[in-house]
């Protein structure tokens, strides 16, 4: 993104928030990248905060189905994101 303008540095890398809330729920906190990098009036980087939008949402679907998922289901190590998660 920086090599589109260096400026994106500011919000790279991205921030996720995720906490307990009092009703014991999870939650997940984010600006979304497009909001954070269209206010550089850039194309090229919109495109990828864009996709990065898009990226981010898949990721938290992700960790909502896996987090349904029964805990002895679960075979640690089967992927990048269950190693990241320490599932």
């Amino acid at each position: 993104m920086t090599r589109h303008d260096i400026r994106a540095g500011l919000y790279a890398p991205l921030r996720v928030f995720v906490y307990e809330a009092d009703d014991r729920s999870t939650r997940i906190e984010y600006d979304r990248p497009s909001s954070l990098f269209g206010q550089f009036n850039n194309p090229e980087v919109t495109t990828v905060a864009r996709s990065l939008d898009e990226k981010l949402a898949n990721l938290i679907k992700k960790a909502e189905r896996l987090a349904r998922i029964p805990s002895g289901l679960i075979q640690r190590g089967t992927s990048d994101f269950a190693q990241a998660c320490n599932f």
